[in-house]
């Protein structure tokens, strides 16, 4: 009698996917719930081949390293192994606690134990060159990388996903060690301003970037786009790079950028949009925002090619009747609901969606799995015949995806 061990390898793999990942993304997962690790524990004691194929696939497929002596006793596990034995592949690994520098900073700055050095992340890209899709780097104090760590970046072939963020050291008087001009040991002649513009040139194959730190392009940066790589989905935090540093990279990738994701842009760096929205229009595909504060310098324009537009906080409801809205093909709009007690605005109303006469489906993302849409939402839905979605807090998406995977998930 057959039974499961039976089953072609394809069909072993549809089942594995629905019941090992459990946090959606359509193309690589960013991290591993504890779920999903418990499940792939069970899976692989059913039999060897099950043992070795899980292996193989998805044990290390996603991976996050924070602790130096861990991750060099996971590489020199790793490389004990017998060359006979399976492979290991890993398709994203994200490194926190990375101190880009030789030398430790100032005394009253604490630096996190057991930090991640670049000599260990060359070794760890080096182990998984060859099946790495997705690199996140979250650095300590700064951004620089050391020419040895952008060669083994780009010896990467098929990396086609990039996260690139910063997070500061404070002493005990509140300020970060670069401040601190007379004793810091962090000079700025440490600093590489121009490893970004290094390292981009050298990733032909990255279709997705992911920014919060700050960096240099050169400055005639519209002739940019014939040399970086044909990135078509750009997400930034612009209160960490710059709202200056924001329209040059906008500018450079104009020629491939499709979709446009940014938060934590508020205060006077709303204001500075505006440029950017008015580099992009004509090309963007896809557009989110944090708020309706950074929609207020794009309202009176049109974006003749947009189709998705989200925004992580239920917006003003009466801002549809804009430009924005009326002029631009909106097929796709979804809002985000981020927080339990998020609340739809009151100006919500039957006929709010009436001027969008593109809109095909409207819906929420990231909403608690048990949120109840208003009753007036799935009505206007219904009247202006829109099909509804709701992606639940279990999902997450690219924000590039969201319309490849609403048409394979709800609407086939």
């Amino acid at each position: 009698m057959r039974n499961i061990l039976d089953l072609p390898q394809e069909i072993l793999e549809r089942i594995f996917s629905h019941l090992i990942i459990s946090s959606i993304h359509p193309s690589i997962p960013v991290f591993r719930s504890p779920f999903e690790a418990r499940e792939l524990g069970c899976l692989r004691l059913v039999c060897r081949a099950w043992a070795d194929w899980i292996y193989v696939h998805h044990l290390y497929r996603t991976k996050r390293f924070g602790s130096a002596s861990r991750s060099l006793a996971f590489i020199e596990h790793l490389k004990s192994r017998s060359a006979i034995l399976p492979r290991a592949k890993c398709q994203c690994i994200l490194v926190i606690n990375l101190w880009p520098f030789r030398h430790p900073p100032h005394q009253s700055v604490p630096l996190p134990e057991d930090a991640m050095t670049m000599k260990i992340l060359v070794k760890l890209l080096e182990l998984f060159s060859d099946t790495i899709l997705m690199l996140g780097l979250d650095m300590l104090q700064a951004f620089t990388l050391p020419r040895e760590t952008i060669q083994a970046i780009a010896r990467i072939p098929n990396l086609c996903d990039l996260h690139l963020d910063v997070q500061e050291l404070y002493d005990d008087q509140g300020s970060t060690d670069s401040d601190d001009s007379t004793g810091s040991s962090i000079s700025m002649e440490l600093i590489n301003p121009a490893c970004f513009h290094s390292l981009i040139m050298q990733l032909q194959g990255l279709k997705s970037l992911d920014l919060a730190v700050r960096f240099s392009v050169p400055c005639v940066c519209h002739n940019l786009g014939a040399c970086y790589p044909a990135i078509t989905y750009l997400n930034v935090n612009v209160d960490h790079m710059g709202s200056d540093l924001f329209l040059a990279i906008s500018i450079a990738l104009k020629p491939s950028l499709k979709f446009l994701a940014f938060d934590e842009c508020v205060g006077d760096n709303v204001g500075d949009l505006l440029p950017v929205y008015e580099t992009l229009r004509e090309t963007l595909e896809g557009l989110q925002v944090p708020n309706d504060e950074c929609l207020a310098p794009l309202l009176h324009l049109s974006f003749p090619k947009l189709r998705v537009f989200g925004i992580w906080e239920p917006p003003n409801f009466d801002l549809l009747r804009q430009v924005f809205f009326a002029q631009s093909p909106i097929q796709i709009i979804a809002i985000g609901l981020a927080h339990r007690t998020t609340q739809l605005d009151t100006t919500f109303k039957l006929d709010s969606l009436s001027h969008l006469t593109r809109l095909k489906r409207f819906g929420f993302m990231h909403a608690e799995p048990d949120y109840e849409p208003p009753p007036v939402c799935l009505n206007a839905c219904k009247a202006h015949r829109l099909r509804f979605f709701i992606l639940s807090t279990a999902y997450w998406l690219d924000f590039s995806c969201l319309e490849s995977y609403l048409d394979q998930k709800f609407f086939p």
